[in-house]
């Protein structure tokens, strides 16, 4: 279960704000960094607007003359999908060249399906990599640290970009091993 990050929220006064937002309240109008006076508060009997603007994951919200700051933390969690997703090229050409079927699991014909779970960090390493499903039954435990092994050399990607930030993305690699008859 992935839990939203947590939010700090910081208030503070400003006479008169300054941020890019826009807002009507009382005595004042903000838009664009400038603040102006409103010379006839009473006569506008609109309710009052309140702007908000996101930048790098604050969000800013005048309202008279106090201004709310909230940013939110990055998450603790790995992101399960971005916006873009981590990228590797040719990845099963690489798979196939550096994957070792292990001569035990071949003597004793043990085939299957592994799954590897692992993150790409921002930086497009490959981090906490361990097997989500493994093969059952003697010598699985052979084609399972081959998997790990194959999954934990490999270099760096391309990291996944949510909002046009790298972050961290949860993968999920299944790496089939099948003895081949000749």
């Amino acid at each position: 279960m992935i839990l939203p990050p947590p939010v700090t929220t910081e208030i503070t006064k400003t006479e008169p704000p300054v941020k890019k937002t826009v807002t009507e309240q009382g005595n004042y109008v903000a838009t664009n960094n400038a603040v102006e006076t409103n010379p006839n508060p009473q006569a506008d009997p609109t309710p009052p607007t309140q702007g908000t603007e996101a930048t790098d994951g604050a969000t800013t919200s005048v309202t008279g003359n106090a201004t709310i700051t909230s940013t939110v933390a990055p998450p603790a969690t790995p992101f399960i999908f971005a916006s873009v997703m981590p990228q590797f090229e040719k990845l099963e050409e690489y798979l196939m060249t550096h994957t070792v079927y292990p001569r035990q699991a071949i003597e004793l014909g043990i085939t299957g399906k592994v799954y590897v779970t692992f993150v790409v960090d921002k930086s497009g390493k490959v981090t906490k990599a361990m097997i989500a499903r493994g093969i059952e039954g003697e010598g699985g435990e052979l084609l399972e640290a081959e998997a790990l092994r194959v999954v934990r050399s490999m270099p760096d990607w391309i990291p996944g970009r949510n909002n046009e930030h790298p972050v961290d993305v949860q993968l999920t690699l299944p790496i089939n091993f099948v003895i081949k008859s000749n």
